[in-house]
């Protein structure tokens, strides 16, 4: 019977924390279906990028008993980023456009999703896919922050960030295959006849 009982304190102890981290998700898919004024389905993209960040969200936020944050006792520091609220439209710096086309726009709005738990950087959802990057701005208005279109529209999961690839690592850039119509045949010049010549 004492086995019983060493084995049942920590399944209780994992189960209690389960409990937490579901009540976070609830409250946190309350508070974006208030946001966006309609009711988010059981099938959309977003849930599996929610039960992510409710998980970030606990591990750097929520004190234990010892008086720290998991993150605290993992890097031995506080965690003092700024986030912005799950779901929210925000501006992005896009990657690695720096120094190539100085007419073009550098910005660009896509829904936050979350971070990445070593680096930090924010995971961005965009019509193409998802991605990380460093540098986000956000809206001031919150009819700016809150767009149900931008937020459908969004493509990717967490084990397939860009639709059609196998990759589940969140890249920096999406690339968009091109169409084989659009690929030239490499160019080939007509070949020289062969002129033997000396050195002086």
């Amino acid at each position: 019977m004492k086995v019983v009982h060493m084995i049942q304190e920590p399944i209780g102890f994992i189960e209690s924390r389960i409990r937490r981290v579901q009540g976070q998700i609830r409250a946190m898919k309350d508070a974006l279906e208030s946001r966006l004024g309609c009711k988010i389905k059981d099938d959309h993209e977003c849930l599996p990028w929610l039960i992510r960040h409710a998980s970030f969200l606990r591990s750097r936020l929520v004190e234990g008993s010892l008086g720290m944050t998991p993150y605290r006792r993992w890097k031995g520091r506080g965690f003092k980023t700024h986030l912005a609220e799950f779901g929210e439209r925000v501006m992005y710096y896009k990657p690695g456009i720096k120094g190539k086309d100085k007419m073009e726009n550098r910005w660009s709005s896509g829904v936050w999703l979350g971070m990445c738990d070593e680096s930090h950087e924010v995971i961005i959802g965009t019509l193409m896919g998802c991605i990380k990057v460093r540098d986000v701005k956000r809206y001031a208005s919150e009819e700016d922050q809150w767009d149900v279109d931008r937020f459908n529209s969004f493509k990717g999961v967490p084990w397939e960030p860009t639709p059609g690839s196998r990759a589940c690592e969140i890249r920096v850039k999406i690339h968009v295959p091109r169409l084989q119509e659009d690929i030239r045949d490499r160019l080939t010049g007509e070949p020289r006849p062969y002129v033997a010549r000396r050195f002086r």
